[in-house]
């Protein structure tokens, strides 16, 4: 009979205790009020942060391009980046680093009493809840800050594994180059030469100014040869001297074995510089290889300086750009108890636990008229029989 009832039998069956319904709702939404009043409040403080993708670190120790105004930092959309920043927040290490900083706390309490969330706008948000609102907002602005000091940890640890490398290196190279040095000094004290350059330098200018030299001199002994061959036939002719003898006599004639000497002097030595060249080929091709070698040397050395000095500004202090968008405040309204939704929450919960009450009292009444009206017709037909 009960299981053949109708949604209208339901109503019914509510409607007729609604009273009881009512006084059972109240009072759950009472009891909740008065249980909120002693409750202590707890207070709940929030920080954000992130970490900017597009920031680019100046270098301090060489000429740059770069330009040292940023543009506007912004957080990285990706939530996987985010979980591992969550994932460092929550670890021991920086729990302890925080509870070291608050040891009036159990190291229990910031694992149960701190929550990290990444926001619709890819921050990270920092929670906190604790009965004293300053403490709150306290330890949530310290694990900020123990974040930033983690990454700075970090970062320095492996600049000072970098700074012993180069220093190691830096003096390799030093001891490296002075010994090339040395040595290419020697090369030029025996060969007698001041650098590959100069002396390609020199012997060119050389050879350059000995052509000149030479081209002067037979310029001048044709313009001789010229003004003899114009003097001799008229000379001959007019005193009846022999040509051999007018010429031996001219003066021009003088000068003129004097510029033939010079030539095949010039010539000479113009000869001599071509082979000392060519002698020469070799030996410059190795010191222009050992120069080479010491500008490698040189080259590598400032870039180890310059590294390392890096390494040692990035060891002594480290740069970690930590934004953080939020900083906690001490909250003035307890994040629990919440008395309005304690109330509503307890109201429902009251409304339905006396609905079902009204149902199970109506269920047990039908099978008790059931009950009692079966036993009702088995005395009948035991009357009538």
């Amino acid at each position: 009979m009960y299981a053949q009832a109708t949604l209208y039998d339901y109503w019914i069956a509510l409607y007729s205790r609604k009273k009881i319904i009512l006084v059972v709702s109240l009072s759950a939404m009472l009891f909740a009020i008065g249980i909120s009043y002693y409750l202590p409040p707890i207070y709940e403080a929030k920080a954000s942060l992130y970490m900017p993708a597009n920031l680019v670190a100046p270098s301090f120790t060489g000429a740059s391009s770069q330009k040292l105004a940023q543009v506007p930092l912004k957080p990285l959309p990706d939530e996987k980046e985010a979980g591992i920043h969550i994932g460092i927040l929550r670890s021991e290490d920086l729990a302890e680093k925080v509870n070291a900083l608050f040891p009036q706390k159990d190291a229990t309490f910031f694992k149960k009493n701190v929550d990290f969330n990444t926001s619709p706008q890819f921050f990270i948000d920092i929670y906190e809840r604790d009965r004293d609102p300053r403490l709150a907002a306290a330890v949530a602005n310290a694990y900020v800050k123990v974040y930033t000091e983690f990454h700075s940890d970090v970062l320095k640890a492996e600049a000072q594994r970098a700074r012993a490398v180069l220093e190691t290196q830096l003096k390799d190279l030093d001891q490296q180059f002075a010994a090339q040095v040395d040595e290419i000094k020697e090369f030029k004290r025996r060969h007698n030469i001041l650098s590959s350059a100069e002396a390609e330098g020199l012997l060119v200018s050389q050879s350059k100014k000995l052509e000149q030299d030479r081209n002067e001199t037979q310029v001048e002994m044709k313009e001789i040869r010229e003004r003899m061959s114009a003097q001799s036939a008229p000379l001959g002719a007019r005193t009846g001297v022999r040509e051999d003898d007018s010429i031996v006599s001219n003066p021009l004639t003088v000068k003129l074995r004097r510029l033939e000497a010079k030539n095949a002097a010039l010539t000479e030595r113009i000869q001599q510089l071509q082979e000392e060249g060519r002698d020469a080929v070799s030996t410059l091709s190795v010191l222009r290889t050992m120069e080479l070698a010491q500008k490698k040397l040189e080259d590598l050395r400032t870039n180890v300086a310059m590294n390392l000095a890096e390494a040692r500004l990035q060891s002594e202090s480290p740069s970690v750009e930590v934004v953080q968008t939020q900083t906690a405040r001490p909250p003035k309204i307890p994040g629990f108890p919440i008395f309005q939704l304690n109330a509503i929450v307890a109201f429902i919960f009251g409304f339905g636990a006396a609905c079902y009450a009204a149902l199970l009292l109506e269920y047990l009444k039908r099978l008790k008229l059931e009950r009692i009206r079966r036993n009702l017709d088995e005395s009948l037909l035991r009357e009538a029989t």
